[in-house]
């Protein structure tokens, strides 16, 4: 059946869906070619379609964003159906990307995500969720940047399932709560854009597999197992860390919000002195990204925080030991390396936890909590750690600052000594039960230490601190 839309002509079907057909077509008055999204009635109860009229007028307001794609136009068919006039992209989408040349060099993957978080964001701020991220959902705009398109029917924050019993998600990049018929939620759309990025990447969707000719090892695979790794050593092990955060099973674990995981992908970005790409939030909320003036936002902050009041930074992971046939020590030595490496990474990995988990802005919730530091480890294998509760806000207050740091950094030099004394005695079963319990104990702190809020002075020796272990991993 033709479709009758007063202003246009020329359709041509580009793209069907379960909700609709896109068409190629020309908007007669202003001589424009346009994507017309035209949705059915058959397939939406009457309670979507009031969403899809709520959700049609949001969109059309946030179509500022340079993100998202732009809406020109809504309303009915001349057969009552509703539709969407937009932008149309010559570029396709980035799973045409895929299709054509395989995975992405990690660093485009990321800027082009960290473009999708402040779209994103902006839209959850509007009351919007996306609910069916993919890469085939983010075009390529006429200068290659990222455009988010293709906002679930049923996507506004108040909707629970239609009467219909009708759900918008892709199995391959669906959250585990939404696979298991718990209602999306903003975290639902980052496990979902961190997900995308996996396929950017990795070039394959995290839990799907060929030949599969059932859904259900995918589901449980998705519940179930953890996030398996990307297979590109030319990635920095910093990415892994934050999509395997951003993809936790449980939502409360993620990023807090798609412009938290933004910022964490800019912080993989600096580390690995590639350009930083900016994250566009809306203005006129105080979300303007100031990272191209040298400025920072810490994670869990809804407003700017000057460098110096920044997170501190992560310690690098440290690199593999080195090769046994040059070190003249043997293959004993690899493994007591590797064992001291793998602390070294625990600890990295605990940081950017802590990141994730809205540390590092130096806020406070008001009430003393217990504060967990590293004693001196001895060479009698004692508890490394010492758990006390402060008497007031102020002790808190003292023990989240230098003193902890201080003693952090103490554990930090007793463990450094434990290692060179396991790498000149390898068989030293004492030493080695002392590395492995100082281990979690020093991780333990780092993330202390990271929700603590450091002062600039306390960030140089804190990484002076971090460096001395990194050092400590290499052997």
């Amino acid at each position: 059946m033709a479709v009758e839309i007063p202003g246009y002509g020329s359709f041509e079907e580009i793209a069907r869906g379960g909700f609709g057909v896109v068409y190629r077509a020309e908007d007669v008055e202003l001589g424009r070619v346009v994507a017309v999204k035209v949705l059915s009635r058959v397939e939406l109860d009457d309670e979507a379609l009031v969403r899809f009229d709520r959700e049609r007028r949001a969109m059309g307001a946030l179509s500022w964003h340079p993100h998202i794609v732009v809406v020109h136009d809504s309303g009915r068919t001349g057969d009552g159906e509703p539709y969407l006039a937009m932008e149309y992209l010559e570029g396709g989408s980035l799973a045409d990307d895929l299709a054509a040349r395989g995975a992405l060099a990690w660093d485009e993957a990321v800027a082009r995500v960290i473009e999708v978080a402040g779209a994103l964001q902006v839209a959850h701020d509007a009351g919007l969720l996306h609910r069916d991220l993919k890469p085939a959902n983010i075009m390529r705009g006429p200068y290659g940047e990222a455009k988010l398109t293709d906002f679930g029917i049923v996507g506004t924050e108040d909707a629970g399932n239609t009467a219909t019993g009708m759900v918008s998600f892709t199995l391959g990049h669906a959250a585990p709560e939404v696979l298991q018929g718990e209602r999306a939620t903003a975290r639902s759309d980052v496990y979902s854009l961190a997900s995308t990025l996996f396929e950017l990447v990795a070039g394959r969707a995290p839990f799907l597999r060929a030949g599969e000719d059932s859904i259900v090892p995918a589901v449980m695979r998705t519940v179930n197992e953890p996030v398996p790794d990307l297979g590109r050593p030319d990635a920095p092990i910093g990415l892994m860390a934050v999509l395997t955060a951003a993809m936790a099973k449980d939502p409360e674990s993620r990023p807090a919000d798609p412009a938290a995981l933004g910022r964490l992908l800019q912080q993989v970005q600096r580390e690995a002195g590639v350009p930083v790409t900016e994250l566009r939030l809306d203005p006129k909320a105080g979300g303007a990204d100031l990272d191209q003036s040298g400025a920072t936002v810490a994670v869990a902050a809804p407003t700017m925080v000057p460098k110096s009041a920044s997170a501190p930074p992560v310690p690098p992971p440290a690199p593999p030991a080195r090769d046994t046939a040059s070190s003249g020590t043997g293959p004993r030595r690899g493994v007591v390396v590797g064992a001291i490496a793998g602390a070294v990474a625990l600890v990295a990995v605990a940081v950017v936890a802590a990141l994730v988990l809205g540390g590092g802005d130096g806020s406070s919730d008001g009430e003393a909590a217990p504060t967990t530091t590293t004693s001196a480890v001895g060479d009698d294998g004692s508890d490394p750690t010492a758990t006390t509760e402060p008497a007031s806000q102020s002790e808190a207050d003292e023990g989240s600052g230098s003193l902890t740091l201080e003693l952090w950094c103490d554990s930090v030099d007793q463990y450094v000594e434990l290692a060179d004394r396991l790498l000149a005695d390898p068989s030293n079963t004492e030493l080695q039960a002392q590395i492995a319990e100082s281990g979690p104990a020093l991780s333990e702190a780092a993330v202390t230490l990271a929700q603590s809020g450091l002062s600039a002075e306390e960030q140089v020796r804190y990484q002076e601190c971090s460096d001395a272990l990194t050092e400590a991993g290499q052997g």
